[in-house]
């Protein structure tokens, strides 16, 4: 009896996505756009500049072809003129993809560097420190904070925010920061987010920590049914600050939505 083998090649057409990598330094920051087309054949891929301008490696840009679906696009140092959209396009004879990627001046959202989720605080104050990646110097941070759980409510508190201004010299492009909130109440769990605001405006929310406070030296209790809750979890909240005036906020006090 003979045994054949026989190779099935599936062909289909690309699917686009875009990866960014930063790189700080002291003096330059620079990105590298990944866009990565999987697909048989291989996919021609082409970088644009909105509206449609065909990108190929200049002084200020480098393209590179790391494989035959993937093809990079460098900007080694990040400038005004470089801010806008950018566009990869791939497509092969069964078809084409494209993803996009919005180079803006805001800042990343926050990544948190303390992490204590249960704080013994006598004076029931919570501290928390955070790192942004910048393009430019950071204005002011927003802090939004809720009580999240408690044996005494149901449902979780009203927001409150309160805006955090920058007064030290930037430094580089990584700037760390540090925030106290104080008059928390004992044995509640509580949800955090911050995002930070520089001349190009507000930045996304980093993702939500939660934490609580015990000022008798004794671990807060679980509240009944509930499991011990992670440090970091996806920002699953959001609030609309299209109705925020921003001259309704004394600095440092927090305003309840």
């Amino acid at each position: 009896m003979d045994i054949k083998s026989v190779q099935v090649v599936v062909r289909y057409p690309p699917i686009a996505n875009i990866h960014a990598r930063w790189t700080p330094s002291p003096s330059t920051l620079s990105v590298t756009l990944l866009c990565s087309a999987p697909a048989i054949p291989p996919p021609l891929i082409r970088w644009y500049k909105a509206p449609h301008k065909l990108l190929t490696t200049e002084p200020n840009l480098t393209l590179n072809k790391l494989s035959k679906n993937t093809l990079s696009l460098q900007i080694p140092q990040i400038t005004l003129s470089a801010l806008g959209t950018y566009k990869c396009k791939a497509e092969n004879e069964f078809g084409q993809s494209s993803a996009e990627f919005n180079l803006t001046g805001v800042p990343h959202s926050p990544i948190f560097s303390s992490q204590a989720d249960s704080v013994q605080s006598p004076m029931l104050e919570y501290n928390i420190t955070w790192s942004t990646l910048t393009l430019s110097p950071i204005v002011e941070y927003l802090v939004m904070y809720r009580i999240y759980k408690a044996e005494k409510y149901n449902i979780p508190g009203s927001w409150r925010i309160i805006a955090v201004p920058e007064r030290k010299l930037p430094r580089g492009f990584i700037v760390t920061a540090s925030h106290t909130l104080k008059g928390l109440e004992p044995n509640v769990t509580y949800e955090m987010k911050v995002a930070a605001v520089n001349t190009h405006g507000q930045g996304e929310w980093s993702k939500l920590i939660y934490f609580s406070l015990n000022s008798k030296g004794y671990p807060p209790p679980l509240l009944h049914g509930s499991s011990p809750l992670p440090l970091l979890s996806p920002a699953s909240q959001s609030i609309s600050l299209a109705s925020w005036h921003r001259t309704s906020l004394t600095a440092g006090h927090p305003v309840i939505f």
